[in-house]
C-alpha cells in the first residue's frame, strides 16, 4: 500500500522556504500549466497537481533571482574590464596589460565574441533603463 502524501505539510514548508527567497526585481514568467487542477478526478490528483503548482512557481522565481545575479556579476565584470582597460593604457601600469588580454580571451572563450565595446555597453544599458 502506498502511502499518502501529505500535501498540506509540503505546501506549508514550501511557503516557508519561499519566505526566505529574495524577491526578483521583475516578474517571473508564468509557469506554463499543462494541466489543471480542475481535471483532478481524485483529492489526491488534486493535491499532488498543487504541489506540483506551487514547485514550478518556487523554481521559477528561483530562476528569476539567479539570473538577475547572473546579470548584475556579468555588468560588474564588464565595468571592472573597462576600469582595468583605461588603467592599462599608463605606462605605470604596464603590468595591468596582461589582464585585460586574459580577460578579452576568457571573455571570447565564453561568448564566442569580443567584448563589446563601453559604449556599446552604455547604449544596451540604456536600452533596458528605459524599457
Amino acid at each position: 500500500m502506498q502511502k499518502r502524501m501529505n500535501a498540506e505539510a509540503i505546501l506549508s514548508q514550501l511557503a516557508k522556504i519561499r519566505e526566505r527567497l529574495p524577491v526578483p526585481q521583475r516578474p517571473r514568467r508564468r509557469v506554463r500549466e499543462t494541466t489543471s487542477r480542475v481535471d483532478a478526478r481524485t483529492v489526491e490528483d488534486f493535491e499532488a497537481e498543487a504541489v506540483v503548482e506551487a514547485l514550478e512557481s518556487m523554481a521559477e522565481d528561483i530562476r528569476a533571482v539567479i539570473d538577475e545575479k547572473m546579470e548584475r556579476a556579468y555588468e560588474m565584470a564588464l565595468d571592472i574590464y573597462y576600469t582595468t582597460a583605461d588603467l592599462a593604457r599608463d605606462p605605470a601600469n604596464a603590468h595591468l596589460v596582461e589582464q585585460v588580454e586574459n580577460m578579452e580571451k576568457a571573455y571570447e572563450r565564453s561568448y564566442g565574441h569580443p567584448i563589446p565595446t563601453r559604449e556599446e555597453t552604455e547604449a544596451r544599458r540604456k536600452l533596458k533603463k528605459d524599457e
